[in-house]
């Protein structure tokens, strides 16, 4: 019995706790260096199929000038990343709102981690999905004139070279999105796990 009160004890005490959060740290780091460094291998990830599929695409919309079909598609992923970037901005102006409350009643430095943590992962959410959309509206512009020379009124630095530069720029931009974002799940699963562990008490 004794020892089940120390272990109780134990995993309740602000090292137990402060070793948890920097274990679970350790493993997001570790996985996004094993990820980085796989895809630099040449290995194949979610990321990198998804960029050579735009790639690919880019090549193809140029190759047969099937702009109408271009500008549909880019359209639907656009709105795409608007509702995100929107869901994601609404999440982040009431988190902030109800982190405010919290804070204020009952202040405490690794609740304003927490807080810190979960906010920044939303507002970088949605700064890149937003700039996912914004690169595929350049996407939009480039396309009919990246086959043009400049004595036909081309812009040389439009080449399709960077069009498809920013197409993969642009889905990196949306994956980027979705990362934060899980980011900021798993910050809400440490916040909710410490709520639940002290129901009355200080949520450190």
């Amino acid at each position: 019995a004794d020892l089940g009160v120390g272990i109780v004890a134990a995993g309740s005490s602000g090292a137990a706790r402060a070793a948890a959060a920097i274990a679970g740290a350790g493993l997001l780091v570790r996985y996004h260096h094993s990820l980085a460094t796989r895809e630099a291998a040449g290995g194949i990830s979610w990321r990198t199929t998804q960029a050579a599929t735009r790639r690919a695409w880019a090549k193809h919309i140029l190759a047969t000038k099937e702009y109408l079909y271009a500008l549909h598609a880019m359209r639907n992923a656009m709105m795409l990343n608007q509702l995100f970037t929107s869901t994601v901005v609404s999440l982040f102006t009431v988190t902030v709102g109800f982190f405010y409350t919290v804070l204020k009643r009952q202040f405490g430095w690794l609740m304003l981690i927490r807080c810190t943590l979960i906010s920044l992962s939303l507002l970088l959410s949605a700064f890149n999905f937003s700039q996912s959309a914004r690169q595929m509206t350049h996407c939009g512009f480039m396309f009919p004139v990246a086959n043009m020379d400049a004595s036909g009124g081309g812009v040389p630095s439009v080449t399709p070279e960077q069009v498809e530069k920013v197409m993969v720029t642009s889905e990196n931009s949306q994956w980027a999105g979705l990362r934060w974002f899980y980011f900021a799940i798993t910050s809400v699963v440490w916040l909710l796990a410490a709520a639940i562990a002290e129901p009355a008490g200080e949520w450190g």
